[in-house]
């Protein structure tokens, strides 16, 4: 569920507009962020940022750049593709597609769970978003 922007967000990343704060990490805060893009029309994204406090140190700033590169080269149906992305400046940030729609914790809160079906059809994209990110040689930690 997105939250306001805190008063010490960012509210600009290059082109993108920051709008609400999606979730936190240790090692940056997602935010949801829009853009014009070069046809005219808003475009959504997901905005990785850098904790300030990391992106001074420069083995933190490689580290995303990595993450960056790798993830650069995934592609698939169900795997955010990457936007945009700035290594250079006073806050490192990854933008990617907007997936919108609700998180699982929030459907099985809502919902007590996923029937057959929508299980399936889970399980199906999840499958298929792993092949990807492995036919891409990276191995998500994460997994």
């Amino acid at each position: 569920m997105p939250r306001p922007l805190l008063a010490d967000d960012p509210r600009r990343l290059g082109d993108w507009e920051l709008t609400a704060r999606l979730g936190e990490g240790g090692f940056g805060v997602v935010f949801e962020a829009e853009c014009t893009g070069p046809d005219g029309r808003r475009q959504r994204g997901a905005a990785k940022v850098m904790h300030r406090h990391l992106a001074t140190q420069a083995d933190y700033v490689a580290r995303f750049g990595r993450e960056v590169a790798l993830a650069r080269r995934v592609r698939g149906e169900h795997v955010a593709r990457v936007l945009d992305h700035d290594l250079d400046g006073p806050l490192p940030y990854l933008v990617t597609e907007f997936v919108a729609g609700p998180t699982l914790h929030e459907e099985v809160a809502r919902n007590g769970g996923l029937d057959g079906d929508n299980l399936y059809a889970l399980a199906l994209a999840l499958a298929q978003a792993i092949a990807a990110i492995a036919q891409a040689g990276v191995v998500h930690r994460d997994l």
